[in-house]
């Protein structure tokens, strides 16, 4: 058994756990985004791109000892889960609900059975400078991913209504309202590009299905409207899902 004094140095666990936070997790989801940035749009680039900056935060939190630091780590934890199984839900996407939820759940549960967690970690005490943190980050991420915007906003107005001392108000209040409407407006635009994009033309559709027969190598076809192209992208997929080829279809909806 180790020594609660050897237990409140980072190590062991803690330590596998900060480096997938700032190194394993960000380097593999930026290849992940690197390979499939063509389909993505630019607001989902953002917002991925969102989701590794607050894995790296919170490893560095928890590297730093900020008292904080667990209680961010939780919320970036939960919050991508119930995102994750969202997604996978509403996609009937299996394989990201098995693998994108079982990461978030160990971890978690570590960060509340863990004993080396609760004696490096529970004896911090969050100063008032500290606790300035969190209107800072309700502005910064109301506008790259607004759910955490909202949520570290409303710690933050939590925290101001409990101590009248911190400051922050106007911008939490303002992050809170910014959230809220880019939220609104992105699910708004997700309905309607879902309502008119999902459609595709059935003489379009097999004239992708055409020509990827005869490109070499190309198993599969994907298609997808872009409204930079104001077309159908065509893509020519291989067994591992790669792009082999890809072409436009000019289409403009009425």
């Amino acid at each position: 058994m180790l020594e609660k004094n050897e237990l409140k140095n980072i190590g062991g666990w803690l330590l596998f756990f900060i480096i997938t936070l700032v190194f394993i997790n960000p380097i593999f989801n930026l290849f992940i985004i690197l390979s499939e940035c063509q389909f993505y749009t630019i607001l989902e680039i953002i917002e991925s791109f969102a989701f590794l900056s607050l894995s790296i935060l919170a490893g560095i939190f928890l590297w730093t000892k900020k008292p904080f630091g667990v209680k961010f780590t939780k919320i970036f934890l939960i919050t991508t889960l119930i995102l994750n199984i969202a997604n996978a839900v509403i996609f009937l996407d299996y394989y990201l609900f098995f693998n994108g939820t079982v990461y978030f759940i160990i971890w978690i549960l570590y960060l509340n059975k863990s004993e080396r967690v609760k004696q490096t970690y529970g004896n911090l005490k969050e100063t008032q400078r500290g606790m300035q943190i969190w209107p800072i980050l309700s502005i910064i991420y109301a506008f790259l991913s607004p759910i955490f915007g909202i949520i570290f906003a409303i710690i933050s107005l939590n925290r101001i209504s409990k101590n009248h001392k911190l400051k922050g108000m106007g911008i939490s209040i303002i992050a809170l309202i910014i959230g809220i409407v880019i939220l609104l407006l992105s699910f708004g635009y997700g309905i309607l590009i879902s309502a008119n994009f999902d459609y595709v033309p059935e003489d379009i559709e097999m004239k992708c299905s055409n020509y990827c027969y005869y490109v070499d190598s190309a198993t599969q076809y994907f298609m997808e409207y872009s409204t930079t192209e104001n077309g159908f992208m065509c893509y020519c997929l291989d067994d591992s899902s790669e792009i082999v080829e890809q072409k436009v279809y000019p289409y403009t909806f009425e």
